[in-house]
């Protein structure tokens, strides 16, 4: 390998640990929702977030009704079983919400994303938010199953 793909490398590596993202959120293989992919603070902005926009259609507790999906328990998890936290996040920015698509900022996705998380009982991370970045989420796979 050239010293210069090499280098190339270093630099990216060091760029996303400056930025926050860290080569550790999403390097490992294999890594599911059950990994603590959120932090609880990223939860509680999220939170915010489904008061300002999600409460009207979704309600308090995200178990919608009236024709309108359910976010949380077996209605989430048959829409999202082994798909990628990349996918929910390109799904809310492309159809949430209703009256404005991709009106809220990535950080907002996130954080309603990790507030999710943590409505379907998945487990908080001690230290790594979800990603602001889309393009910086990684693959990991949203599974019922604790692994």
């Amino acid at each position: 390998m050239s010293k210069r793909i090499v280098g190339g490398a270093i630099v990216v590596a060091l760029a996303a640990v400056a930025a926050g993202v860290g080569i550790s959120w999403g390097a490992e293989a294999g890594r599911t929702v059950w990994d603590g992919i959120y932090t609880e603070a990223q939860a509680a902005r999220g939170q915010a977030v489904l008061t300002e926009q999600c409460v009207l259609c979704h309600g308090e507790t995200m178990r919608g009704g009236g024709g309108v999906p359910s976010a949380v328990g077996p209605e989430f998890m048959f829409n999202w079983k082994d798909k990628s936290v990349a996918e929910l996040f390109a799904y809310l920015k492309m159809m949430m919400p209703p009256t404005a698509p991709g009106s809220l900022s990535d950080q907002k996705y996130a954080d309603v994303m990790a507030l999710l998380f943590k409505m379907n009982g998945f487990p908080a991370s001690e230290g790594n938010d979800i990603p602001a970045n889309p393009e910086a989420l990684p693959d990991v796979r949203i599974t019922p199953d604790k692994p």
